[in-house]
């Protein structure tokens, strides 16, 4: 089984087979998958339950239909759009979830960086609360985890009830996955995923610049008509994909979303007015059924009936698809508002975030200058050869450093083992404590011993708030949470705002604003 694999893979298969808790990172380009595939098929071989777990629908399509799942389906979280305890209530009441959850031996969790530190414990306390009496105190319920990706891509989003931190800041990963591993031996394209590495960690050396502008020529005709737009910002890809209907022939068809309650003010990721031609590239934003994941992109074809489009996907074929529904709950896990939309968008052009997990024919990078670390990087890592990319406008003062805390945890670091598992999996965890779950903003005691009220302010906590950059050509508009947070968290006294004469209610009422969407969508 190792005869394919190389030296640094053998290490890795030859630990995870020890029964240890691991972190497998890597660049893109070194073999992550193969690695996962050699330790589920020896899990196979010895008679083990290996369930694979992947953060969004199109990662799991790495692997053979039925075999991956979304984290969030595996574990009956849904869009963990609930407080925690309201999911946990859920997840343990279905009598599927917990029969899987009890029988699995052994957790791969695949392209994890794109999953929270929030879901993270919401797994382990499933396995808490789902374990057998003498596993219950240990972590993830005494099973194995294996935990594979790379932290130099971009966090996770963050929602009305998760801060969208990455997985390691948890307790629970600081506690029970210890053993990291680098895979760093680049397959194949090296001089391409070389230059990757360099953006990746945001420093760009002049030779790697030099490259990438190399990459501003034209792709064939045959690419070219194939190729998928990349955007870091939500604007740009609007006009893009829109000037790219207008060159299509034909009607322009518009659908136009339905809400109830305040279903205006719903974040979502489709579009208020789809405006959709024949033959125009469109993205699914909704996970239909094992082929069709959200992020998979087809064409669409023509509308069938008023509540049903025809699109056509590859290796899938014709699908018909039909209108869903989103549905937003504040922090009380009240309904806000619900909208019926189909779950479309048009494709020559995407954001960056939208594009994260995609493995693409063709791409064109539009580049500019990052506004968090690691955009370039996940853009032009969409392909598996740089014949393939195109890169316009580049420049080297266009990236930004990663952080000294993501580059220490894409480094090898195996820590010292115990073969009893005391290091990691079976490592004693203290108290009850350590399975908590950090929802957004923590529930506090009421002063009237009523019911448990938060921290945050309930009158605003849904909606996006105007600009408050001081720069003038910064026009970005944030969520309320995202404000409320920045107002509460400092790094030190100089940076806290005056408590006397400022109510932070009021000033975060003024700022909102009606418009649901986002640069950051």
């Amino acid at each position: 089984m190792c005869d394919s694999l190389t030296p640094e893979q053998v290490e890795i298969f030859q630990f995870a087979s020890t029964g240890h808790n691991v972190f497998v990172t890597g660049q893109a380009g070194t073999g992550k998958s193969r690695v996962v595939n050699a330790i589920r098929g020896h899990c196979q071989q010895r008679g083990l339950r290996a369930a694979v777990v992947c953060s969004s629908g199109i990662a799991c399509q790495v692997y053979d239909p039925g075999v991956a799942s979304t984290v969030h389906s595996y574990y009956g979280l849904g869009a963990a759009d609930l407080p925690s305890e309201q999911l946990l209530n859920r997840a343990t009441s279905d009598a599927r979830i917990c029969e899987k959850v009890k029988k699995v031996d052994v957790i791969i969790w695949d392209e994890a960086s794109m999953s929270s530190a929030r879901i993270l414990e919401l797994v382990n306390t499933l396995h808490h609360r789902l374990s057998d009496q003498h596993d219950n105190g240990l972590p993830f319920g005494g099973k194995q985890i294996i935990i594979v990706g790379e932290f130099l891509q971009l966090r996770p989003v963050p929602s009305t009830f998760d801060s969208g931190n990455f997985m390691f800041t948890s307790h629970v990963f600081r506690h029970a996955v210890l053993h990291r591993f680098q895979l760093t031996k680049v397959l194949d394209n090296k001089f391409f995923l070389d230059a990757l590495s360099d953006v990746r960690l945001g420093t760009c050396s002049k030779e790697t610049a030099a490259f990438i502008e190399t990459l501003s020529r034209d792709l064939s005709p045959e690419l070219n008509s194939v190729a998928t737009h990349i955007f870091l910002k939500k604007n740009a890809v609007l006009i893009f994909n829109r000037l790219k209907l207008e060159e299509i022939d034909g009607d322009l068809m518009r659908f136009e979303a339905t809400y109830e309650g305040n279903g205006d003010k719903v974040n979502w990721p489709g579009e208020r007015s789809l405006f959709l031609k024949s033959d125009c590239k469109v993205m699914l934003l909704w996970n239909k059924s094992e082929s069709l994941k959200n992020g998979s992109i087809g064409t669409f074809k023509r509308v069938l009936d008023k509540d049903k489009l025809l699109v056509y996907f590859e290796k899938v074929g014709n699908v018909a698809i039909e209108r869903v529904t989103w549905i937003q709950k504040n922090r009380q896990g009240e309904t806000i508002g619900v909208v019926h939309q189909f779950p479309l968008t048009p494709a020559c052009a995407v954001t960056c975030h939208k594009s994260q997990g995609l493995e693409l024919p063709a791409v064109v990078v539009h580049s500019s200058k990052e506004f968090v670390p690691g955009l370039l990087y996940v853009a032009m890592s969409r392909v598996l050869s740089a014949d393939t990319l195109q890169v316009i406008a580049f420049s080297r003062s266009q990236v930004i450093p990663a952080t000294p805390e993501l580059i220490i945890q894409c480094r090898r670091d195996p820590g010292e083992s115990d073969p009893a598992l005391r290091c990691c999996r079976q490592k004693a965890t203290g108290d009850e404590s350590f399975f908590d779950v950090h929802d957004r903003f923590a529930a506090v005691e009421s002063v009237n011993d009523d019911d448990d009220c938060y921290e945050f302010p309930f009158e605003v906590s849904d909606g996006m708030v105007q600009s408050y950059f001081e720069r003038e050509d910064t026009n970005l508009e944030v969520s309320v949470a995202q404000l409320f947070e920045q107002m509460e968290n400092h790094e030190s006294e100089l940076s806290r705002p005056p408590t006397e004469g400022l109510d932070t209610t009021s000033l975060l009422r003024n700022l909102k604003v009606n418009t649901p969407s986002s640069d950051f969508s």
